[in-house]
């Protein structure tokens, strides 16, 4: 599952909407207590952002164990939380996972953001609304497998944006 970031709250559901998913996510988040630990035990992929090539390769490491393991990889294809309507990167790590690993990825949007602001907490009344779209099946170029995953992401997303109630 490849899942726009826009706040805490996207990390919290993801333990509620998968029974035991590998979520990639930063290192960091391994030093908050409770949180941490939880992560920790169960066999998250912490990855050292400034690591480069050697957390990639990390990364690919541990996905092929979540795989075979049967458990889904969970991934923030930015790498980190993106205000609801700014603009970041695709990070190559989604691509990586897809084509090295031969897997189905699915884009997931929502609209987060609106309610739980990225610094802070909930300061909105409303409904987070989060949608899975259309699967990508494996066997893309990179090129086409990037522009197909940020399209329906960031088109759904928008769409989301405007259904405040």
């Amino acid at each position: 599952i490849a899942i726009k970031h826009q706040s805490i709250w996207d990390t919290i559901i993801l333990h509620l909407i998968d029974k035991d998913p590998a979520i990639v996510m930063k290192k960091e988040l391994l030093k908050i207590p409770i949180y941490g630990w939880y992560c920790k035990k169960s066999k998250m992929i912490p990855i050292d952002r400034s690591a480069g090539l050697k957390s990639l390769k990390y990364m690919l490491q541990e996905g092929k164990k979540a795989i075979n393991a049967n458990r889904n990889i969970i991934i923030f294809p930015q790498g980190t939380r993106v205000a609801l309507k700014a603009k970041a990167p695709y990070l190559p790590g989604t691509y990586l996972l897809y084509n090295q690993l031969g897997i189905t990825v699915i884009p997931c949007a929502l609209n987060s953001g609106l309610f739980w602001p990225s610094k802070g907490w909930p300061s909105s009344h409303g409904i987070i609304r989060m949608r899975f779209l259309k699967p990508i099946k494996p066997g893309l170029e990179k090129k086409h497998f990037s522009k197909e995953l940020e399209n329906s992401i960031e088109t759904e997303c928008n769409q989301l944006a405007n259904l405040i109630h």
